[in-house]
């Protein structure tokens, strides 16, 4: 865990909360006591470099032709508390191997994301009760707009606890192992990014949103082992676990593991 803040309390530990990670690194200061034994803190260390420095930028040509965000298919007339009317075939959003662009994604209902979405200007939300999953492929999820350096760029506005979200980031491809990227472009500070999750949930690839917070709720049964995040800020609440090594079967992003740098003094 690395933060590049130059606050005095650049990772901070409140109430109950406990961290479990080695080493927590940061520029600024590391304040509060919720840390594991025997972790490894080294305020005060050297900024680390952007691990997706290399990522390319969003193609903000297909914002052009944004369609609105999708609406669950209909069901049977049954009812499954989804707002779907009871249908138990999901709707596609995006295709596999291609790309799409929409103004929003406001998700209730049942649906299977694939490929490469374009969020244009607009949030993505999930509603509590939804099943959301990825398709053959996976899929990569994007925040941009059609002038991110001067427009509106969305965020996650809400991955809603009660929902069941199952995805996973493409293996090929320019943004292999990126689940989530927010343009870099962005203005600074655009909302905060808000992921919830609970046992039946869970994601793998990375989130990338250098402009803005991210806040990541969960359960102990919220399977996070391979998320990797960059944030311009990082909050937890709840119990959340996150194991992201290559030995434990976790994919690399961008064809290496994250690297840090330290700087010793030899006299």
């Amino acid at each position: 865990m690395s933060s590049n803040s130059r606050s005095a309390s650049a990772v901070v530990t409140q109430g109950s909360g406990s961290v479990t990670a080695n080493p927590v690194t940061a520029v600024g200061g590391i304040t509060g006591s919720g840390y594991a034994a025997g972790t490894t803190k080294l305020p005060y260390s050297v900024a680390q470099s952007d691990p997706f420095s290399a990522l390319r930028d969003p193609q903000t040509t297909d914002c052009a032709n944004a369609a609105a965000s999708p609406t669950a298919a209909g069901g049977n007339g049954g009812g499954n508390g989804r707002g779907n009317g009871g249908g138990n075939t999901p709707t596609p959003v995006g295709t596999a191997g291609g790309s799409s662009a929409y103004t929003s994604l406001d998700l209730n209902g049942d649906f299977v994301l694939s490929g490469t979405i374009y969020i244009c200007g607009g949030d993505m939300s999930v509603n509590a009760n939804s099943t959301i999953t990825s398709g053959t492929g996976g899929v990569t999820l994007i925040f941009t707009s059609a002038t991110p350096g001067s427009g509106t760029v969305g965020r996650i506005n809400q991955w809603n606890g009660g929902a069941q979200i199952n995805l996973t980031a493409p293996t090929t491809g320019p943004y292999a192992n990126v689940l989530a990227y927010q343009d870099r472009r962005a203005p600074a500070n655009t909302g905060a990014s808000q992921v919830a999750g609970n046992n039946q949930s869970s994601l793998a690839g990375a989130f990338y949103f250098p402009r803005s917070q991210m806040d990541i709720t969960g359960n102990a049964g919220f399977n996070t082992n391979c998320i990797r995040l960059v944030a311009r800020t990082l909050e937890f609440a709840g119990s959340v676990t996150i194991n992201n090594t290559v030995a434990a079967g976790c994919p690399t992003v961008g064809g290496t593991d994250f690297t840090g740098t330290r700087v010793r003094l030899v006299v």
